[in-house]
């Protein structure tokens, strides 16, 4: 059976939104031998298909299921909760963040999605030009056709992770992220992959609007959604330097723009032009329609 999305709104604020800039950047058989280039997607999960839209599933409505994220395009998907296998589909211009997944999280026929989560296994076949901030217990498998591929460390917190990763069975202490197998079943069509640059990496703020399940709102989840906060997998020394050198060099600039001491007209002239240009970047990278649904 399939299941009609259910979406959630968010505000994030203003700082959140200009951070996350920094980052831009299930199946009926086993995971292992799931076919990427079949047309039909698996029917025994639970589907998400959206374009153009804003996704939010917390604890309650993933319940422990197979996931099946499929032909979603220019969308944004958070999962925040634990799952049993996601498969992730036909996808493009997405970015898809889940909290733990207790199986397999395989991405096939994809391009140019970032992903974010906490896994026990991660696989990708026929996926190409995508980022993958991974926490993994087992070392990534990549197949054939998988091409352009960043593999990054996890790069983002929220409250109610760490309890949705042991529920789930995921070890913090443990991440095979940056060490892939490539696996060649075809004799052709090597996968390609890099890592990503420690000075590249920024954290993904969640733009959280309501909490996970059952999870009292206390004073440090404020303070979660206004600082930076470290990821619960540890990170090498030199990916932590990096992260904290984005967010003093972000945390800087506004500190700049705040104590400029300069008359309203020109304050208004430079806030017009970072405006008109701040769209037109938008329309460049098709990313229009979440600069609206972040002002819904």
């Amino acid at each position: 059976p399939t299941a009609t999305v259910r979406g959630t709104s968010y505000q994030p604020t203003q700082q959140q939104a200009i951070v996350n800039q920094c980052t831009m950047a299930t199946t009926a058989v086993p995971l292992a031998e799931a076919d990427a280039s079949s047309q039909e997607p698996p029917t025994s999960a639970t589907r998400i298909e959206v374009t153009g839209k804003s996704v939010w599933w917390g604890e309650s409505d993933l319940a422990d299921q197979d996931i099946l994220i499929y032909k979603c395009d220019s969308a944004s998907i958070y999962l925040l909760g634990p799952t049993k296998n996601v498969n992730v589909m036909d996808c493009t211009k997405c970015t898809i963040v889940i909290g733990a997944v207790g199986g397999t999280l395989y991405i096939s026929n994809c391009k140019r999605i970032t992903v974010v989560s906490t896994c026990v296994s991660f696989m990708s076949r026929s996926a190409s030009s995508y980022t993958a901030h991974l926490c993994t217990t087992n070392a990534p498998v990549l197949m054939d056709g998988t091409h352009d591929v960043i593999l990054a460390p996890f790069n983002t917190n929220y409250p109610g992770l760490a309890a949705h990763m042991a529920r789930a069975g995921i070890d913090p202490s443990i991440n095979m992220w940056n060490t892939p197998k490539l696996v060649n079943h075809s004799g052709y069509h090597k996968a390609q992959f890099s890592l990503m640059e420690p000075s590249r990496l920024c954290p993904f703020v969640i733009p959280l609007a309501r909490r996970t399940d059952h999870h009292v709102e206390t004073e440090e989840d404020e303070q979660h959604q206004q600082s930076f906060q470290l990821p619960p997998c540890p990170l090498a020394p030199e990916y932590v330097q990096g992260m904290r050198a984005n967010v003093q060099y972000a945390e800087s600039i506004h500190a700049i723009l705040a104590s400029c001491d300069i008359p309203k007209e020109t304050a208004a002239l430079f806030q017009q032009e970072m405006n008109s240009n701040f769209q037109i970047w938008l329309q460049q990278n098709r990313r229009l329609w979440e600069l609206h649904e972040l002002t819904l």
